[in-house]
């Protein structure tokens, strides 16, 4: 009786195992979702124009836009000679450009703010306009981007207060993207 219970047990065992394998193999396999569905879809890739710093497209970043989506732009925080500036309470920031005001052409400061995922050009010299506008061509070819998705990203334009004190605090925005028009300045 004792052989005739362990072969039974066995058994049993054996053809649960077999049910069981049955069962996983007869099964289809469900890929988990996500539990973000904008997860699922790619990110959308901006026109891209060759960068001016000379970098493989793997050092891209994905930059949240002002609609909400995302953009890939060349990885700023990777330059040589990026400083890195942690002393805020909301994030770090990066100044990946700084350009002194050099025989009466106007300086300006780039930056990137990880935190809102928003870039910030500041102005330190007249004319503004001009200063403005190479600034911002900086910009554009730094992050390797088109004008279009340019207009896309959250960038913010100012001017120091030393320089147009009627400008301190006002957006000047990106022209052609609903920025302040150069004659208005």
């Amino acid at each position: 009786m004792g052989k005739q219970l362990v072969i039974g047990i066995f058994g049993l065992c054996g053809l649960g195992g077999f049910g069981i394998a049955l069962y996983m193999a007869l099964t289809p396999n469900e890929e988990p979702v996500p539990a973000d569905p904008v997860a699922r879809e790619p990110l959308p890739v901006a026109t891209t124009v060759q960068p001016s710093v000379g970098v493989a497209d793997t050092q891209q970043m994905s930059v949240r836009t002002k609609d909400g989506g995302f953009i890939a732009v060349h990885d700023v925080r990777k330059n040589a000679g990026v400083e890195k500036q942690d002393y805020r309470v909301d994030g770090p920031f990066y100044v990946f450009h700084l350009e002194q005001t050099v025989s009466g052409v106007g300086g300006f400061q780039l930056l990137f703010e990880e935190q809102s995922q928003s870039f910030l050009v500041t102005l330190f010299a007249e004319p503004v306009p001009a200063t403005r506008e190479r600034a911002l061509e900086k910009l554009r070819t730094s992050l390797a981007i088109s004008k279009d998705a340019l207009c896309r990203l959250a960038v913010s334009v100012r001017v120091v207060d030393d320089v147009r004190p009627s400008l301190t605090d006002v957006e000047l925005g990106v022209p052609g993207c609903g920025g302040m028009h150069i004659d208005t300045l």
